[in-house]
């Protein structure tokens, strides 16, 4: 209960320069809480996960890789999955890095990070495809978004030491973006790629198919490097490892082209939606302008037909009727007919 205050405090706390207290606090938490059964079961039921969301929205980047792992760790347990998905925001109009409307689901939240690493180094495009297909996660400059989290804080310009410190913060945040990105991706895989995309939105599921490709990404990187390593010192790898090494890259390629093509796909029929629906509402405007404009026409009302007007009417009516009713020529034979066999029965 003491921790889940302390959490719930930092949540409405000025997030403008990390305190040492919100780090002493997690740090509590992982130790005495996350890897003991009864205790992390007290801290779910008392409204932990709910708490760690709350603070995840609002918190200062240096907190978040923090607060990502001790997510991560709570979610090894499959019983705790049900407060993750339980949790709903309550709208923050001051959330990092962009405002959180009401309602906003833990997933979105996670993955709000997520887009904010990729727009920093251009991972992805407007249209929400990746830009760069042989190194995904390197993004490329030309999609790259700058980011305001490197600033320096509200306070930084009180003294030296706060703009000394959040300058290594700046620098922190800069380094802290494959941080972050596997520690998405560890919350996610915990909580199971197909049971998020049941639920998600299109732009989360379009993000979801590459946080899920993260490892294969991350490992082609590092073969790549790996690769340039050996060329700048002159070594050459066994044919082997050479065959290996090309093999683990070309994989990765291949990740990274399926997957520009799923999001292309799934952009393409995101927008023949929206244009069907755009479609469907102009033909649902028209018909009811036209319904508004033939109910406003003047129709004649017949209660005030004259009495000749009605007599003709009345006439024309009888005359149908007594037409309806007369027997046909092929009727009459008919029943002649089925009359004469019955005289001949008897």
């Amino acid at each position: 209960v003491v921790i889940k205050g302390g959490i719930d405090a930092m949540a409405a706390t000025d997030a403008a320069v990390p305190i040492a207290l919100a780090a002493a606090t997690l740090s509590a938490l992982w130790r005495c809480v996350v890897f003991d059964a009864k205790n992390c079961a007290h801290f779910l039921a008392a409204g932990g996960m709910e708490s760690l969301l709350n603070l995840l929205q609002t918190c200062h980047p240096t907190l978040r890789p923090v607060l990502l792992s001790v997510t991560a760790d709570i979610l090894e347990n499959p019983k705790t999955h049900l407060f993750f998905h339980e949790w709903r925001s309550a709208g923050c109009a001051t959330a990092a890095p962009a405002p959180v409307p009401a309602g906003t689901q833990g997933v979105t939240l996670v993955l709000n990070l997520w887009r904010t690493e990729e727009f920093k180094t251009g991972v992805v495009r407007g249209d929400g495809v990746i830009a760069n297909a042989t190194r995904p996660l390197a993004g490329t400059l030309d999609a790259a978004k700058p980011s305001g989290e490197a600033l320096g804080g509200t306070y930084t310009m009180l003294s030296k030491a706060r703009a000394a410190e959040a300058e290594r913060t700046a620098e922190a945040a800069r380094r802290g973006v494959d941080g972050i990105m596997s520690r998405v991706f560890a919350v996610c895989s915990l909580l199971g790629f197909d049971n998020l995309r049941r639920s998600a939105a299109h732009a989360d599921a379009l993000t979801l198919l590459t946080v899920e490709r993260y490892v294969d990404f991350k490992e082609g990187e590092v073969w790549e490097d790996t690769r340039a390593v050996f060329e700048a010192e002159g070594m050459v790898p066994t044919g082997r490892d050479r065959q290996a090494i090309a093999e683990a890259i070309a994989t990765a390629h291949a990740t990274a082209g399926a997957l520009a093509e799923s999001q292309r796909v799934m952009v393409a029929v995101q927008v023949a939606a929206a244009a069907a629906a755009e479609a469907e509402y102009y033909v649902e405007m028209r018909r009811q302008h036209a319904t508004e404009a033939d109910a406003r026409t003047y129709k004649k009302d017949r209660s005030s037909l004259t009495m000749k007007e009605r007599l003709g009417i009345k006439l024309k009516k009888e005359e149908m009727l007594a037409r309806s009713f007369r027997p046909s020529e092929e009727d009459g034979d008919a029943r002649g007919e089925r009359k004469g066999g019955s005289e001949q029965h008897n």
